[in-house]
């Protein structure tokens, strides 16, 4: 069991710079009656091990138009 925000409206910027389960992990969190917005640039990246394939905003991007 986890803590979740209900109510809420949440942005997320720089999201380009978060893993994919790090993603998933904030969007599971996210409550009854709430939205999420998640911000960036996957051409501009900043963690080493991730790039423009892998990154958690795009990785979201992907689930969202499926």
């Amino acid at each position: 069991m986890g803590r979740t925000i209900p109510k809420q409206f949440i942005i997320i910027d720089e999201a380009q710079n978060l893993t994919k389960h790090e993603v998933n992990t904030i969007v599971w969190r996210v409550g009854e009656g709430s939205k999420i917005v998640l911000v960036g640039d996957p051409e501009q990246i900043d963690n080493p091990y991730l790039h423009s394939c892998n990154n958690g905003l795009t990785c979201d991007h992907e689930k969202v138009r499926l």
